[in-house]
């Protein structure tokens, strides 16, 4: 990053933080994000990821296979809370290895491109972001890091050579 716009991130994400503060300290009516989780969702988002190992203990190899964990639960509309442990638990190893090299590859790849390539830096940013967030929530069915990534790889499609 450029000197100039680092320091405007910097002031951005200042502004952003006085402007919550102020908010929060005028008790404004505008809903404002919960900065801690409740009791009962850290229960469910544990209950869902002990479930999910156990799951993947019990199946290894393949998994228990897609919508496995919902009905070891009786039913109940519950997702396992991790990307990673979803795939073990209904994929198995092989089926998170599948995806994990696959991802892996694709963000290397760009990463060695991001310091030339906007795109590419933007891909990166999206995988990382998506790595992070994926420990402690399920976004595969995210669909914004889905349009977002497909976009960047739209841009990304060389022009045809065809002659017009």
């Amino acid at each position: 990053l450029q000197a100039t716009n680092a320091r405007k991130i910097l002031l951005s994400i200042a502004f952003a933080g006085i402007l919550s503060a102020a908010l929060t300290a005028v008790g404004s009516d505008l809903p404002l994000p919960v900065v801690l989780p409740t009791v009962s969702s850290t229960q469910e988002r544990l209950v869902s990821i002990i479930g999910g190992l156990n799951l993947f203990w019990d199946h290894p190899v393949f998994g228990a296979g897609l919508g496995a964990f919902r009905n070891t639960l009786d039913g109940l509309p519950l997702v396992i809370h991790s990307t990673a442990v979803w795939l073990l638990a209904e994929l198995g190893i092989v089926g998170f290895l599948i995806f994990a090299v696959s991802f892996t590859h694709i963000f290397l790849k760009e990463w060695k491109s991001a310091p030339v390539d906007q795109t590419s830096a933007f891909i990166v940013l999206c995988l990382g972001g998506f790595a992070v967030m994926s420990g402690p929530g399920d976004m595969l069915y995210q669909r914004t890091f889905w349009l977002l990534i497909g976009a960047a790889l739209a841009v990304r499609q060389p022009p045809s050579n065809q002659p017009n």
